[in-house]
């Protein structure tokens, strides 16, 4: 009775490790930097939309409106959020609140993640 002896070796190699460690690592890396800025941008929008259905915000001037977002943006620990990303138009229904922003996040050396994002509501005035 003899015993047949495979002629390769069967499994992964050494550099067949090295590239599939390296291949994740690079996924983690970039879901690290992404995941805190989606989360963000979550709240942002948890923000805008509590704040279309706040009766207090329909009496609010322009002006108050975006002094208003910006508090809450602070409470909630929203602090790099470009002013100039934030617009609050007068518009027949109400105001609309938009926030178009873009994230960039470094990965390493000159590569680097962009964010896009969008969230507009619309803040009805009360009916007399």
């Amino acid at each position: 009775m003899s015993i047949r002896q495979p002629r390769h070796q069967q499994g992964m190699t050494l550099i067949s490790w090295l590239i599939v460690i390296t291949i994740g690592l690079f996924f983690t890396l970039i879901s690290v930097k992404m995941v805190p800025t989606y989360l963000e941008h979550y709240s942002i929008v948890q923000i805008l939309e509590s704040m279309s259905e706040d009766r207090s915000v329909r009496k609010m001037s322009r002006r108050d409106i975006k002094e208003t977002v910006f508090k809450r943006f602070r409470i909630n620990g929203i602090y790099e959020f470009p002013k100039e990303d934030l617009e609050v138009v007068k518009g027949k229904d109400g105001y609309k609140v938009s926030a178009d922003y873009e994230v960039r996040k470094p990965v390493f050396g000159n590569v680097f993640i962009v964010m896009t994002f969008s969230k507009s509501v619309v803040i009805r005035p009360l009916l007399q």
